[in-house]
């Protein structure tokens, strides 16, 4: 048998180069964008915008074309940006990938003009979409050759004619500050005379900036103060090579009402990007770590929308955590016999408040008082000497109490002591942990613990619930004898505190 080899030519319908660029860029807004982004890739520091009724026009002050130029620009699917990844004059990563863009404007009107000029080259392409769709063997566009004057500056103008669609300058100028790199110094966008500006959020900014295998991951995620923005849709803008890709929130969309003012910018050079550029291939490697770090991203995220709940939170514990507080001074000064140990309440005295607690001080104690820094310096405990004042030589050890560590945003309030007194601290300890308990003087208040969480939805209740926990405390600081007496020393002290009305007290803030 002899066998034949045959070569088939490969042709593609001139149809299809306007479907793919329409199909590829399905919103017809794209095509400003990619005339922009090819101007940033040409080295240009301005890029003009008009737009009115009739046409777009698109002029940069970048590097230009020449004849060489123009034929890479009008060859479909080019590798010339891939395997030139930085620009010639500022070194620029290349944003422009397929070369499919230009035909994109297609989607919006009848024909598109480019005028371009470097050196002592200076020409004009028309691509006519009627004109292109006659021949189906002419593959050229018409190239008219000018002359240019000596002092015309090199760049490229793209002039948009017989639009089919209307564009509205909002729109434009919301999607040029999603996938523009406005940004990046030494370029500036103006669109109808006016300077396009990225956004810019007033909130809790939470950098980042993580390196992988792959190339840098760096960005910026913001919880906003005042939102939701209406000139801006909240996530996170995904961007390779300062053009936002895809918005996400990974998982912070399950925040309830606070993701609505979750906004941000994370770039990602590395990751490989769908033909259209509207999303990424989500199963390579690359977009794999990328996940895997923003997952460490976001949980630094969620901390701070946490300590933002609780500073707002404060704010209204703070009064009434004062109110409670006072309540509970009330109850000691007609209780002076359910006081701790060391402190006892006295009323008013002149150019005093009302209701402080002072520690009374014995003759023995006063000794060790005046040694406690020479003392404390070599690391004794005061009140051991003081137990040993009174038993001669003997030295009792006594142990200090652990204290947790507090969280950055604590709630630390004192019943009012000239030297020693009850602390109290409203903070995190977990929902499984404890509603309250006391370490040394200091009464730790659970905030997480569920009781707490429904007592605050109420503001009596909540004061009658702190107030409860305070004086449960105090009446264990006097170590009763047995749990009934314990029991029975708060149910005095709640009943005096809520008896009369409160005091008035200008001091309510520590």
């Amino acid at each position: 048998m002899q066998e034949e080899i045959l070569a088939l030519p490969v042709t593609v319908d001139k149809s299809h180069i306007i479907s793919i660029g329409e199909r590829l860029y399905g919103e017809s807004i794209e095509l400003i964008r990619e005339l922009v982004n090819n101007a940033y890739d040409a080295d240009a520091t301005r890029v003009n915008i008009t737009v009115d009724d009739k046409k777009i026009v698109v002029e940069d002050n970048g590097n230009g074309m020449d004849l060489e130029g123009l034929r890479q620009y009008f060859n479909i699917g080019s590798p010339h940006k891939r395997e030139q990844k930085k620009s010639p004059k500022f070194g620029r990563d290349m944003i422009g990938q397929f070369g499919i863009g230009k035909f994109a404007s297609l989607a919006a009107c009848r024909k598109f003009e480019v005028w371009t000029k470097k050196g002592n080259f200076c020409g004009v392409v028309t691509f006519d979409k009627n004109e292109w769709k006659k021949s189906k063997k002419n593959w050229h566009l018409p190239l008219r050759l000018f002359t240019p004057a000596p002092d015309q500056p090199d760049g490229t103008r793209v002039t948009l004619l017989g639009l089919t669609k209307k564009f509205k300058l909002e729109d434009i100028k919301i999607r040029l500050r999603e996938t523009v790199p406005l940004s990046v110094h030494n370029f500036s966008v103006y669109l109808n005379g006016k300077k396009v500006t990225p956004h810019y959020i007033a909130g809790r900014s939470i950098p980042f900036m993580e390196g992988t295998r792959y190339g840098l991951i760096h960005g910026e995620i913001v919880i906003a103060t005042r939102g939701p923005l209406s000139d801006r849709s909240p996530g996170i803008e995904c961007k390779v090579k300062h053009v936002t890709i895809k918005r996400q929130f990974f998982g912070l969309e399950n925040m309830g009402n606070i993701a609505r003012r979750i906004y941000g910018v994370v770039n990602a050079d590395f990751l490989p990007v769908t033909s259209d550029r509207t999303g990424f291939i989500v199963d390579s490697p690359q977009y794999q770590t990328f996940q895997q770090v923003m997952r460490e991203v976001v949980k630094r995220v969620k901390e701070e929308i946490k300590v933002l709940a609780d500073e707002k939170q404060n704010r209204a514990v703070t009064r009434r955590l004062n109110e409670a507080m006072r309540r509970v001074e009330d109850a000691l000064i007609h209780n002076p016999e359910l006081c701790p140990v060391n402190l006892t309440p006295i009323g008013n005295e002149e150019g005093e408040d009302a209701g402080v607690l002072r520690k009374k001080i014995s003759p023995s104690e006063e000794e060790i008082e005046g040694e406690s820094e020479s003392i404390e310096e070599r690391g004794e405990d005061v009140e051991a000497l003081a137990g040993r004042s009174k038993k001669g030589k003997t030295r009792a050890k006594k142990k200090r109490p652990h204290i947790r560590p507090l969280t950055t945003t604590a709630l630390v309030r004192e019943l009012r002591a000239t030297r020693f007194g009850v602390t109290c601290v409203i903070d995190h300890f977990g929902e499984d942990g404890p509603e309250c308990f006391t370490q040394g003087t200091v009464v730790h208040i659970n905030r997480d613990h569920p009781v707490y969480r429904e007592a605050y939805k109420n503001r009596s209740s909540y004061i009658m619930h702190l107030t409860r926990l305070l004086t449960q405390e105090i009446a264990l600081l006097t170590n009763p004898s047995d749990p009934r007496l314990a029991f029975e020393r708060q149910s005095k002290l709640m009943r005096d505190a809520f008896r009369a009305p409160l005091r008035k007290n200008k001091r309510t803030k520590r």
